[in-house]
């Protein structure tokens, strides 16, 4: 199968509250969308303090190929 870019949202959010403490969006490469939203939520968590995490909330495939995977609002580790 070959890869397609997608664009997630990702809502950031402390402890055991109900609302995100602020929002994110990343670029990332996957098979599927679902594989699209674990990569993008398993990328941000490791960024993250302790106390938060992050769930992703939409998802957009990139219909511009010029958009390239790795594009963020915040800076993301490289996958291993």
């Amino acid at each position: 199968m070959i890869p397609t870019t997608y664009h997630v949202h990702l809502d950031i959010y402390r402890g055991a509250n109900l609302r995100p403490e602020y929002v994110q969006e990343t670029t990332v490469e996957a098979d599927t969308p679902l594989g699209a939203l674990r990569k993008a939520e398993d990328f941000t968590n490791v960024t993250l303090p302790d106390d938060q995490y992050a769930a992703a909330s939409s998802i957009v495939p990139v219909e511009d190929r010029s958009a390239q995977a790795g594009e963020t609002l915040v800076a993301l580790p490289e996958a291993a």
